[in-house]
C-alpha cells in the first residue's frame, strides 16, 4: 500500500505538469491499487468494523486494476477515439463493487459478522444463507471475472505495444525516450503479477491471514513488482499523440485546426495521386526511390543528423512519407530506424578503425548519435561486439 501511494504521488506530480491522458490513467492505475492493498491490510489488521466499506473497495479494484493498466497502454499507444468504450471495460469491476457494497448495506449486524468470519477468513460455504450466502455468490464471481479477463487482457496490450512500437521504428532513426521503456521487462512483469494475484486469488487471503512470515513473501514479492512497474510508467514521457503530432497528423488537440485541415487535405490529394498511378509505374518509382536514398545516404551521409525523422528524408527527396516508407519498410525489408542505425553503426566502425586514437563519446558524435548507451547498444547489435572490442581486434 504504501508502494501505491508513494507512486500514486509521483505520478500526480506528473499529470499535473504534463496533462495527457496516459498520465491520468496512471493515476488511476496506482489510486486503485492503493485502495486494493488499504482493503488487504484492514483484513489482515482484522478491522472487523472497517471491513464492510473497504472489501466493497476491494472488490471494485481488484477487478479494475488490470484493466487501468490496459487503458493506460491504450492510451499511450491508440490515440484513436471511442473513449466511453473504452471505459466499458470496467464496467465489471464497477457492478461487482456495488453489489458487494449494496450486500453489505442491506446485512445486519450478525450477517456481517456471519459473512466475515465464515467466508473471508474461513472460506467455508455450508454454513452460509440468506444474505451471506449472496455475499459469498458474489465475491465468487469476481474471482471467476478476475481469472478470465487477465489472458486478453496481455493478449490485447502486448499487440498494442507491438504496433507502436513499429511506428516509432518507421518514422524515428532515434527511438530513444520514445518507444515503451522495457518493453519486455513491462510485459514480463505484467505476467508474473498476472499469475500471482491469479493463484493468491485461488489460495485465498484467509490462507496468510495466520502468519505473518507466509504474508511476508507475498508482500515483498508485490511491493518489488509494483514498483517496477510504477517506475516503467513513470519513465514512459512520449506517447501517440506526440508521434502524430510529428507526423502532422490529425490526433492530437493541439494539431487541430487550419494546419491541421491543410495537412488532411494535402494526404486526401497525395492519396488521389496514387489511386491514379498504375502499379507498374509504382513500382518502378519505388525501386528509382531507393537508389536515390542510397546515393543521398552515401553521398550527403545524413545519417549524421541527431533524430533524423522519415519527413526529413522524404523533404530531401521531394517527395512524401508513404514512398520513402514503401521504399525503406517495403522494398528494403528494415524499418527507417533500423536503416539509419546501421549506416551509423558502420560509418562509426570505418571511424574506429581510420582514427583508433579518437574518444568512443567523439565517435558516437560523430555518426549521429546523442546517447552514448544508443550507440554501445546499436553497436553490438549490428556488429556483435562493443565498440572498444572493434577498434582491438582492428590493431591486431
Amino acid at each position: 500500500m504504501q508502494v501505491c501511494v508513494f507512486w500514486s504521488v509521483i505520478t500526480a506530480l506528473d499529470w499535473y505538469e504534463r496533462r495527457t491522458g496516459d498520465k491520468a490513467l496512471l493515476l488511476l492505475f496506482s489510486l486503485a491499487a492503493s485502495l486494493l492493498y488499504l482493503g488487504h491490510y484492514v483484513f489482515f489488521c482484522h478491522a472487523d468494523s472497517m471491513i464492510p466499506v473497504t472489501d466493497a473497495l476491494y472488490s471494485l479494484t481488484n477487478l479494475a486494476v488490470y484493466p487501468l493498466y490496459y487503458l493506460y497502454i491504450s492510451e499511450v499507444t491508440d490515440a484513436v477515439g471511442h473513449r466511453f468504450r473504452k471505459l466499458l471495460i470496467l464496467l465489471p469491476a464497477v457492478l461487482i463493487g456495488l453489489a458487494v457494497g449494496i450486500l453489505y448495506a442491506l446485512m445486519d449486524e450478525g450477517q456481517v459478522e456471519e459473512f466475515v468470519n465464515d467466508y473471508l477468513y474461513r472460506s467455508t460455504h455450508a454454513p452460509l444463507h440468506g444474505l451471506p450466502w449472496a455475499q459469498a455468490l458474489v465475491h465468487n464471481m469476481g474471482k471467476v471475472i478476475f481469472a478470465l479477463q487477465i489472458p486478453p487482457i496481455l493478449v490485447m496490450g502486448l499487440r498494442r505495444i507491438k504496433r507502436f512500437n513499429s511506428s516509432i521504428d518507421a518514422f524515428y532513426a532515434d527511438t530513444e525516450n520514445k518507444k515503451m521503456h522495457t518493453i519486455r521487462t513491462i510485459l514480463v512483469l505484467f505476467v508474473v503479477i498476472s499469475f500471482c494475484s491469479f493463484l493468491a486469488n485461488i489460495i485465498g487471503r484467509q490462507y496468510f491471514a495466520g502468519s505473518i512470515w507466509l504474508l511476508c513473501l507475498p508482500s515483498v514479492l508485490f511491493s518489488a513488482l509494483l514498483f517496477a512497474l510504477e517506475y516503467a510508467g513513470h519513465r514512459q514521457k512520449f506517447n501517440i499523440l506526440d508521434l502524430r503530432r510529428e507526423q502532422g497528423g490529425m490526433l492530437g488537440i493541439e494539431t487541430a485546426g487550419t494546419s491541421g485541415k491543410e495537412e488532411e487535405t494535402k494526404e486526401r490529394e497525395e492519396a488521389k495521386e496514387k489511386e491514379a498511378e498504375t502499379e507498374a509505374h509504382a513500382t518502378d518509382k519505388i525501386d528509382v526511390l531507393c537508389q536515390n536514398i542510397s546515393q543521398v545516404m552515401e553521398s550527403e551521409q545524413m545519417f549524421k543528423k541527431p533524430d533524423l525523422k522519415l519527413s526529413d528524408i522524404a523533404m530531401r527527396m521531394n517527395t512524401n512519407r508513404d514512398y520513402v516508407y514503401q521504399a525503406i519498410n517495403g522494398r528494403m525489408g528494415i524499418s527507417f530506424a533500423e536503416y539509419i542505425n546501421r549506416q551509423r553503426i558502420d560509418y562509426a566502425a570505418r571511424l574506429l578503425t581510420q582514427q583508433p586514437d579518437m574518444p568512443l563519446g567523439d565517435v558516437a558524435l560523430h555518426a549521429g548519435y546523442t546517447s552514448t548507451a544508443s550507440f554501445y547498444r546499436n553497436f553490438r547489435l549490428y556488429k556483435n561486439c562493443t565498440p572498444a572490442d572493434w577498434r582491438h581486434q582492428r590493431r591486431e
